[in-house]
């Protein structure tokens, strides 16, 4: 899957990105899939240019308002979002839910535990959040449970 990533020689070159959009059911066949990677590629790389945008999130975050335009490339990045859930990715939000849920912890709602885990697995998005409205928003919900 380096062919979707900004940093590979074959960052979306269209021979090399076959096998990959064989898999998603994307019709490779034809020219205007090529010329759609052409103009794709070089869309992302005129974007991302100074950003450090590197990773498959932040490029389909980055192609959600232009994907009438790449509708294939597209179903690429969003496709590769759907393919990283391995064991990894499981581990690690096991680790952060372990960190997470405390003894203090425990009298919180579930729907709150699962925000807040949320919050810790995503944090390159939490880091983006203004934490002042945040902190006013979740002080003025209930905060334990009510048991009758």
């Amino acid at each position: 899957m380096s062919c979707i990533l900004p940093s590979s020689e074959k960052f979306l070159l269209p021979h090399d990105i076959t096998q990959f959009a064989d898999l998603l059911k994307v019709n490779t066949s034809d020219s205007a899939f090529q010329s759609e990677c052409d103009v794709a590629r070089r869309f992302i790389l005129g974007e991302i240019e100074g950003k450090g945008i590197s990773s498959v999130p932040e490029l389909c975050e980055l192609l959600l308002p232009v994907k009438t335009a790449f509708p294939s490339v597209y179903k690429l990045f969003a496709g590769a979002l759907a393919f990283v859930a391995s064991t990894a990715v499981c581990e690690a939000s096991f680790s952060v839910l372990t960190k997470l849920i405390t003894k203090n912890r425990q009298s919180m709602s579930q729907g709150r535990k699962t925000d807040l885990v949320i919050l810790a697995f995503c944090e390159s998005r939490t880091k983006r959040l203004e934490m002042d409205k945040f902190l006013h928003r979740f002080a003025n919900d209930k905060r334990r449970i009510q048991l009758y």
